[in-house]
């Protein structure tokens, strides 16, 4: 998913996946640039991969608003 993301190149979107210690958890960050447009929808690896997070994930997932309070190139 994320070659096809690269090879897409969708702009105003940052995206992010790291699994956590555990080795089942993982946190994903996005930001977009238009919160509501998400330019990733327009690639299909990730909608495959969206469709296939179903039967992956053990509980839905939590959906958090962060406020960036400081970065480097990351948001």
């Amino acid at each position: 998913m994320f070659i096809a993301i690269e090879a897409a190149q969708p702009e105003g979107v940052r995206y992010g996946s790291c699994k956590q210690a555990d080795g089942v958890t993982y946190v994903i960050l996005l930001s977009l640039d238009d919160d509501e447009n998400n330019p990733l929808g327009a690639v299909p690896a990730f909608r495959d991969f969206q469709e296939k997070l179903k039967n992956w994930i053990a509980e839905p997932a939590a959906i958090e608003q962060l406020t960036p309070v400081g970065s480097y190139r990351l948001f």
